[in-house]
């Protein structure tokens, strides 16, 4: 095992939290033969049956830090009683592209959507669906959305599930298939659970940007983003991280 996954509990809305434990989760991933969980943005779901489920990357026990593997792919982990104790659930059918870095989102009949990055320089996020809570998923599929290799940020504005926000680097006419420029950050809405995305909303006016997480907030008619971004063309996408609110795309 060379990483640890703490579980740190909050009772007040994130307030304050517990100290971290890392055996209920560790020790489970370890029982089925994974020595690392990457959890890429780190946002999880609350499915319609109550049940927490989280998604990330992961890598067989035996496998050293950056080796790459065939055996690499995409599981869930899923708990019934709030976080106490959590279980593997699925993993993403094999073999398929190098996936890794997930953002997750439900669809309007309370399917499980992941859209993944890629390491393997394909200019699109892959993407997958489960129809019954993570326990089984889709084969990988190329979507729509053009991106190189970097996460993104995915949420459901509103309780219905309607609609499913991505934001996302986009790249510009200019990018080709080993593309790895991390400029021009936008928000995109679907209403069919992914299978297509309305046409981009610009988020830091085309200047470098790079990993992003959203949120809802306290206005239905908004969400947060927080990202990497660039304070000029001049500047590199980690110069600093920012935080906006975001008119919800209707």
């Amino acid at each position: 095992m060379y990483t640890t996954t703490y579980v740190l509990r909050s009772s007040d809305e994130g307030r304050s939290w517990s100290k971290p434990a890392d055996g209920n989760l560790t020790d489970t991933l370890l029982q089925k033969n994974i020595s690392m969980m990457q959890w890429g943005e780190g946002q999880g779901l609350v499915l319609p049956n109550g049940d927490l489920l989280a998604c990330g990357w992961f890598k067989q026990a035996g496998r050293r830090p950056g080796e790459a593997d065939s055996t690499d792919s995409v599981a869930c982990v899923a708990s019934g009683n709030h976080g106490r104790s959590w279980s593997v659930r699925g993993r993403l059918p094999t073999p398929h592209p190098a996936t890794n870095e997930v953002a997750m989102a439900l669809t309007p009949n309370g399917s499980v959507y992941l859209s993944m990055r890629t390491n393997d320089k394909m200019p699109q996020r892959m993407q997958s669906w489960s129809t019954d809570n993570g326990h089984t998923f889709s084969a990988i599929d190329a979507g729509p959305l053009p991106a190189p290799t970097c996460n993104a940020g995915a949420i459901n504005p509103t309780a219905d599930h309607k609609q499913l926000l991505l934001a996302h680097i986009e790249p510009d006419s200019t990018c080709t298939a080993n593309c790895q420029g991390r400029r021009n950050m936008v928000l995109r809405a679907s209403e069919d659970g992914g299978g297509s995305f309305a046409a981009p909303v610009p988020l830091n006016g085309g200047l470098p940007a790079g990993y992003v997480t959203l949120t809802t907030t306290s206005d239905s008619s908004t969400i947060g983003a927080l990202y990497e971004n660039a304070g000029s063309a001049n500047e590199t996408c980690y110069a600093r991280i920012s935080y906006q609110n975001v008119t919800v795309l209707g």
